[in-house]
């Protein structure tokens, strides 16, 4: 090749990344709002939402029992916190026994479930379920939708484990 011919590399590198490459843009997901939560919630039948400082929360029902399922979003976290309350109450323990007993039941709960961890208020005595949900680059529906059926299941499976284990016989 002569010398006129030749293509001076630097001049290839900026050929290179000056091209418009014809790969389709990825699809920005949406930020976590009340208004998104309220929707995905929505979808999943559950449309009875009510706004609590900065969160959504709507009523569970799972036999006689009536639960309270909330979202809240935390920016500097990116984290969408999800929590089953109103669930149970350490206080209805029937004596000491079974407080220790639920406690342990607890332990072993969190060691073996993935999707959620209980969770024990020291200030209250309530035991709520919850997860902590990533979303760093915004919000996959889908993967919002798994998330909360997966919280309501565990607190669904195990809630009479953990009334029993307070010692609460219907």
């Amino acid at each position: 090749m002569s010398k006129s011919t030749r293509i001076p590399f630097v001049a290839l590198i900026i050929a290179l990344f000056s091209c418009n490459h014809s790969q389709p843009e990825k699809e920005l997901l949406p930020e976590p709002t009340i208004e998104l939560f309220s929707d995905v919630l929505e979808e999943l039948k559950l449309s009875e939402t009510t706004q609590l400082q900065g969160a959504v929360v709507t009523p569970l029902k799972h036999n006689e029992t009536e639960f309270k399922l909330g979202l809240q979003y935390f920016q500097s976290k990116n984290i969408i916190y999800m929590s089953i309350n109103e669930y149970l109450w350490l206080d209805m323990s029937k004596n000491t026994a079974s407080t220790a007993f639920t406690l342990t039941q607890l332990a072993i709960l969190n060691h073996r479930v993935t999707g959620g961890k209980f969770q024990l208020n020291p200030t209250n005595g309530a035991i709520t379920v919850g997860y902590e949900h990533y979303v760093a680059n915004g919000v996959d529906r889908e993967n919002l939708k798994i998330a909360i059926e997966k919280l309501i299941s565990i607190a669904k499976i195990n809630y009479e484990t953990i009334k029993l284990s307070l010692g609460q016989v219907d």
